[in-house]
Formats: C-alpha cells, structure tokens, sequence
C-alpha cells in the first residue's frame, strides 16, 4: 500500500467516525490549548487529545495544524520543518486577550 493509499484510509475512516466523538475530542482539545498559559504545554495537550482521532495518533503536523485554528496567532504548526518544536526554556506565554475564554 503506497501512502496516497494509508492516507485517503485514515480519512474514511475520519469521516465515519462518529460526530459526537469527533466533537468530543476537538472540545476537550480546544479547552486545553485555551487553558493553557504555556505554549508547548498547550500544544502537547491538545495533540494528545486528538490521538484517539483517526489520522492524527501518528505524528504532529495534523493535529497541530487542526490547533492552530484554535488561536492562530499563538500556536506554531509542528510539521517536518520543526521536528523538536519550540524549546521549553523559550516558551512563551500565552497573549493576552488570545485564547483563555472564548470571546475574548
């Protein structure tokens, strides 16, 4: 199986997942990236919470590009350009009046 193949078979199945698991897991998701004040504490979280997604429990350029949706002005997208993401020395913390509750 090539992996246009093993692609478009997460992506079935994304989408025959049931919604109200879907939305479970990008709510619980987006409640932590909010929560949060740390930004690779934030990003770790929330990737985690969309493991149980098909298509996103390898790797972090999916799930990070689904987060940053959340608050694109603060979270970075982790892809093959940045295999160790932000250094934890360096995080910064979250803007105010970004994130947090909604609405604001």
């Amino acid at each position: 199986m090539e992996w246009g193949e093993r692609g478009r078979l997460w992506a079935v199945d994304l989408l025959r997942f049931p919604d109200r698991e879907v939305r479970s897991h990008t709510g619980v998701a987006a409640r932590a990236v909010r929560g949060e004040e740390d930004v690779v504490v934030a990003a770790r979280v929330g990737r985690a919470a969309l493991a149980p997604l098909p298509g996103f429990g390898v790797g972090d350029a999916l799930a990070s590009a689904a987060l940053v949706t959340v608050d694109p002005a603060w979270l970075p997208v982790y892809d093959r350009h940045s295999p160790r993401g932000p250094a934890p020395a360096r995080s910064v913390p979250h803007p105010p009046g970004l994130g947090g509750t909604p609405g604001t």
